[in-house]
């Protein structure tokens, strides 16, 4: 980075200036990030989702969480589990949370939350179980391939 600064800008930086730059903003962001979580947690419905990411050249993935309101939370983690939503959406939340069909939606923890599958996974599976149907099943079922 400091090498395109320079050649960019004609600006001299080092990485160290920039990584303890990075760190402050980091810290003074903090309450932002704290405050955004708490409205999140207030929304009646939550849309989440995720991605796979890297950290380091290690895998990671992003979780979004978004809202009506127009609130969205990024959250990356090491791994996507029932333990990660639930930093952001706890067990007792009572809003409704939209999810794709992900298993750590589906764990013991997260079962007092209300959920609805978004219809678009749900057709996706469909269409990819009718693709693969052969025989008399072919005729069975739905597809938007006419």
């Amino acid at each position: 980075m400091p090498t395109i600064l320079k050649e960019l800008s004609n600006v001299t930086v080092t990485q160290g200036a920039l990584s303890q730059d990075a760190s402050r903003r980091a810290r003074d962001l903090q309450p932002d990030y704290a405050q955004l979580r708490d409205r999140i947690r207030q929304a009646p419905v939550v849309h989440t989702d995720d991605t796979g990411w890297r950290v380091g050249g290690q895998p990671a993935q992003m979780m979004v969480f978004t809202t009506e309101q127009g609130d969205t939370l990024y959250q990356i983690r090491p791994r996507h589990r029932n333990e990660e939503v639930r930093e952001v959406l706890p067990s007792d939340w009572e809003g409704t949370m939209v999810t794709d069909r992900g298993r750590s939606y589906d764990a013991w923890q997260l079962a007092g939350v209300k959920q609805h599958k978004c219809s678009f996974h749900v057709l996706g599976s469909l269409e990819q179980v009718l693709e693969d149907k052969r025989g008399a099943a072919a005729g069975l079922g739905w597809s938007s391939k006419g």
